[in-house]
């Protein structure tokens, strides 16, 4: 007999395509943790669930209770003492509940093991497989546990004690997405399961059952434009908390990156506050309670982009796509940034520059993708963006035709180490209209020249965009400056005018 443990609809997804892949001539029984729908609608979803008969037993498994139990809050000023008694709370309230001998599974699927049951199997020291969180997240544990931190500080302190998120001697070994780590991971208990692969190269038989199951989900969007789906996340695991801001950062996206596009919008089915209807008037809205990684066999229409501020999700969705797009959890706490790498994009279309560009010392991911959707390729260091750092040791100034900063620290040493020509400020300035959530302000980018083709090109940039989405309009100009007039700049930029 095999148990399986569930806590979000990404994780039921995963025990249900797992147990069809590999368990289907087995018993499999299924904890649901309650919260993974609202009140009012466990118990049709549950009857739904059981009528399907993907598990021979499920139950929910009521963590409120086990909260209402556990004792008193930990923080981190808890002695060893008081985190022990919560844990052996939390365990013997879920013992009592669960009324069996969980050593009888020959195997136990666990995801989100800072539950009650995860709590349970560590205290006890019964082995168990972990269940990453989601798509490439355990290559992210730091991004996991700030989660859990700002949502739960108990759970928290709990998981750091017993090495929750399968970080624990107990975990046999770690199913997670391979493809889709964080560069250079390695975990020798890591065993590679994708959702994608699996429903498309082991069951794809079972496919038309699941979108059956998880609402009818067939999509066939007809639109002459190219299409861009736009994924949502879990509001309370941003750190961004204001609403506006989130608007600001959805609608910047889609006019960077798909102004022209018929807007598909998966929410995620945490995402409660936003109306995206009211932003995006012209969207097609899916619905949200259905996993992202189905969307690959739930949509019949090419998909030219998918985009996303910094949900996990789009990792089950990037490969049906032609292009993926996400930004870091950076995002999420200097959003403006992404105007600066914006306006200098433009001015490189502008000037004509297709290739041989190198960037440094900047948000990577962010900036490539700015100039992989410009069509520009980063296959030399004839232009360089520096992000504000410029190191003295710094290579790469050597030989470029063209170094672009951008101001995003406030570095006053730009080109120090460049021997250039001419020297340009390129201003790009956010003009709002009356109802936009835009601010208006002004980016600086300044520009070390040594070719006189580009150096004239500079020189005549003016460029006036609108921001639809974003109901704000941008206009970039760029002056040649001399040694004096630099120094004004490098005054303004300290405060001193």
């Amino acid at each position: 007999m095999v148990l399986y443990h569930a806590s979000t609809m990404y994780h039921l997804l995963y025990c249900i395509v797992h147990k069809l892949c590999f368990n289907s001539d087995k018993d499999c029984e299924l904890l649901l943790v309650e919260y993974i729908k609202p009140l009012k609608e466990r118990t049709a979803f549950l009857e739904k669930l059981k009528a399907y008969g993907f598990f021979s037993k499920i139950r929910y498994v009521p963590e409120q209770q086990f909260k209402l139990k556990k004792g008193i809050a930990l923080d981190e000023n808890s002695s060893e003492r008081e985190i022990k008694t919560v844990i052996n709370n939390i365990s013997f309230a879920f013992e009592n509940w669960f009324g069996g001998d969980m050593k009888k599974y020959s195997e136990i699927y666990v995801a989100s093991d800072q539950h009650s049951c995860g709590i349970y199997l560590i205290n006890n020291k019964i082995s168990y497989t972990y269940m990453e969180d989601a798509s490439g997240m355990l290559s992210e544990q730091s991004r996991y546990l700030s989660i859990t931190k700002s949502n739960n500080r108990t759970n928290y302190i709990i998981n750091e004690y017993l090495g929750c998120a399968g970080r624990n001697e107990y975990v046999k070994a770690k199913l997670c997405d391979l493809k889709h780590q964080q560069k250079g991971f390695h975990d020798e208990k890591a065993v590679d399961f994708s959702i994608y692969d699996a429903l498309k190269n082991i069951i794809p038989d079972k496919v038309p059952v699941l979108l059956e199951f998880f609402g009818n989900i067939k999509t066939v969007i007809k639109s002459s434009k190219k299409i861009c789906l736009f994924l949502t996340q879990d509001l309370n695991t941003l750190k961004i908390k204001d609403l506006d801001l989130q608007e600001l950062t959805a609608t910047t996206l889609v006019d960077y990156f798909c102004p022209d596009c018929k807007l598909i919008i998966k929410p995620h089915p945490k995402d409660r506050w936003q109306n995206y209807k009211r932003i995006f008037p012209d969207s097609t809205i899916l619905e949200k309670s259905v996993p992202s990684e189905l969307l690959p066999f739930a949509i019949d229409s090419e998909i030219d982009t998918v985009l996303t501020a910094s949900s996990t999700s789009i990792r089950g969705v990037s490969e049906f796509a032609k292009k993926a797009y996400s930004f870091t959890t950076e995002i999420e706490t200097h959003r403006e940034r992404i105007d600066s790498m914006f306006a200098l994009t433009e001015v490189l279309k502008q000037i004509g520059i297709k290739d041989s560009v190198s960037v440094c010392n900047i948000n990577e991911e962010q900036m490539l993708n700015f100039l992989d959707n410009a069509g520009i390729s980063t296959n030399g260091k004839d232009i360089l963006i520096d992000g504000g750092i410029n190191k003295t040791d710094n290579a790469d100034f050597a030989n470029c035709r063209i170094l672009f900063c951008l101001n995003l620290g406030n570095n006053l040493n730009y080109g120090k180490n460049f021997e250039y020509r001419d020297k340009f400020v390129i201003k790009a300035k956010f003009i709002p209209e009356s109802d936009s959530l835009f601010e208006e302000t002004e980016h600086l980018v300044f520009a070390y020249s040594n070719d006189s083709l580009l150096s004239e090109k500079l020189s005549e940039i003016h460029i006036k965009k609108l921001l639809y989405n974003s109901k704000a309009e941008v206009e970039i100009d760029c002056k040649k400056i001399s040694a004096e007039l630099d120094e004004k700049f490098r005054a303004r930029l300290l405060g001193e005018i």
